[in-house]
């Protein structure tokens, strides 16, 4: 084989390394990833809805972000912290897949099924 040839190929050649998936252990060809391709695809997420389960305290959240209360108010209700009313109220938002404190009434209107069974007394 001629010089000229042989440098055209070995300049075309791409060395694969065979290595180990960083997550599952697999091993598989690649020169610079650390993840095998069966770990990168996205994980199917649950799509928000009526189907997503609210805990009891969510649902005496959403009960009171309903009624139109501040987070300071549902706090003293619920004998909790300003901060977990939050955290609540953000798990509350993910599930459900709504933005917003109005949002989150439209679909609690639209959904009279999922009315909580505890109700706050005042």
């Amino acid at each position: 084989m001629p010089l000229r040839q042989a440098r055209a190929v070995l300049n075309n050649y791409v060395p694969e390394r065979q290595r180990s998936c960083f997550r599952c252990g697999k091993t598989f060809a690649t020169d610079r990833d650390r993840v095998c391709p069966s770990c990168k695809k996205p994980k199917d997420k649950p799509k928000p809805g009526y189907n997503a389960k609210l805990s009891s305290r969510e649902l005496q959240v959403a009960d009171l972000i309903m009624r139109g209360e501040i987070n300071k108010q549902i706090a003293f209700v619920l004998n909790l912290t300003e901060g977990t009313v939050k955290s609540y109220s953000h798990n509350i938002y993910r599930k459900l897949g709504v933005s917003n404190k109005a949002a989150l009434a439209a679909w609690r209107a639209t959904h009279p099924e999922a009315q909580a069974g505890y109700r706050v007394e005042r």
